[in-house]
């Protein structure tokens, strides 16, 4: 399903799943899609809501529809609400509409306003943005992002592109193992990161999270094994590995790379505590 999405997208939907977690949803319902959605293309959210205040009114309502309860791990497996899968279905739909070859994260607010009986897609109308709004505003933005993704696609991730992802992947389990916070390095500078606490870390606290996350005392590793690599199109990966920790439930790090101008970066990543078997 995912073959056609730019980095962007993939990225919101990732992110969609720790929302849900984080309100201890165990379905991802197409209010943690449009909250990420949002989030990840903020340039074209900005356009929608030009009015100062109205975005974040926007997100506050979002918030106010959902139910807190206690957070979930997000290595608990957690399915798509059958709205949000109707989102992802339409949104190539929405893209050939417009003759675009890629899905972006606009795309995937046209087909949240398709889904008219969604929460997601009253809070869009309520707003007043429509379809007609949402398509005029696209043309630039996608522009850009194909601009980006033929920039890195190069063909379809050569061999040595692979190979450099492999050393990179090697260098990060390196300093996972060895608790060393200079792991951020391979942080792109937009890059958002979720700790096994729940807290999200982006910006400028971005070292500190990575500090507290992979810099903490007293963590002895017991090896770092892969356990996936998938997504390789586009310039992008999914990798996901996990650690063995004496005496504590082990560890497993979801990580989604980009290729850069010279080498992969580390734009969005997920740690979890597993349940001991």
């Amino acid at each position: 399903m995912f073959e056609r999405y730019t980095e962007k997208a993939r990225r919101a939907i990732f992110f969609a799943r720790y929302e849900a977690s984080q309100y201890g949803s165990r379905i991802i319902e197409t209010e943690h899609l449009l909250l990420d959605i949002l989030r990840a293309e903020a340039q074209l959210a900005s356009r929608l809501f030009p009015t100062p205040g109205t975005l974040e009114s926007l997100r506050k309502e979002i918030a106010g529809h959902l139910t807190p309860g206690p957070r979930i791990s997000t290595s608990v497996a957690m399915p798509l609400s059958q709205e949000s899968k109707q989102i992802l279905n339409l949104a190539s739909e929405s893209a050939e509409k417009l003759g675009h070859r890629y899905v972006e994260c606009f795309h995937l607010i046209l087909s949240t306003l398709r889904v008219e009986k969604c929460k997601a897609a009253r809070l869009l109308l309520a707003h007043n943005v429509d379809e007609k709004e949402v398509e005029a505003a696209t043309s630039e933005s996608y522009r850009a992002a194909a601009m980006e993704i033929r920039a890195v696609r190069g063909e379809e991730l050569q061999a040595a592109r692979r190979e450099e992802l492999q050393k990179t992947v090697a260098q990060v389990i390196s300093l996972w193992a060895a608790h060393d916070a200079g792991l951020v390095r391979w942080f792109a500078e937009d890059a958002q990161f979720s700790d096994s606490r729940g807290t999200l870390w982006s910006g400028a606290k971005l070292d500190k999270g990575i500090e507290a996350q992979f810099a903490a005392p007293g963590v002895e590793s017991e090896g770092v094994t892969v356990e996936n690599i998938r997504n390789l199109s586009m310039g992008s990966a999914v990798v996901i590995l996990r650690m063995a920790v004496k005496g504590s439930p082990a560890q497993q790090l979801v990580l989604v790379f980009r290729y850069g101008p010279s080498n992969w970066q580390i734009v969005s990543g997920h740690s979890s505590l597993l349940e001991t078997p």
